[in-house]
């Protein structure tokens, strides 16, 4: 069987979701597991004034867990609970969709004493993740 490897930096929407549906129908067998419960949901949960964002959490469900892929309060919000209101409202949505455990990340070592503080618990720092800088794992059990 010939082949031919090519690097697409602009790969379209129809070729990424050809890929993507081609890993879930093998996770799928793979695990044995309805596609459904597997194939990734996305979630996000704003704060606007004046129409305004002005705090958010973006986020997805996967393989019966939440991923929190970005926590953002505006500097004028900070330190007046918004942070944990947006991580209780992902962590409820989570729950409702039948998910043990809640993931996220971080780059800040600002931010690591909030998710402790939020119920987080640290697994593990990637040490030079970004130009030397940590990234710092945390998961919350749910239930």
């Amino acid at each position: 069987m010939q082949f031919s490897l090519v690097f697409e930096p602009n790969l379209s929407s129809a070729d990424e979701n050809t890929i993507y549906q081609g890993l879930l129908a093998h996770n799928a067998e793979d695990l044995g597991l309805p596609l459904d419960e597997i194939r990734t949901k996305p979630f996000a949960f704003v704060v606007r004034i004046d129409g305004a964002i002005k705090a958010g959490l973006v986020g997805n469900i996967k393989y019966r867990s939440a991923f929190v892929d970005t926590l953002w309060v505006d500097k004028s919000l900070r330190k007046q609970g918004v942070g944990r209101k947006l991580l209780a409202q992902a962590e409820e949505h989570a729950a409702k969709n039948s998910c043990n455990v809640i993931f996220l990340n971080t780059l800040s070592p600002a931010n690591v004493s909030f998710y402790k503080k939020s119920g987080y618990v640290f697994e593990f720092e990637r040490k030079d993740y970004l130009g030397g800088y940590p990234m710092r794992y945390f998961r919350k059990p749910l239930g």
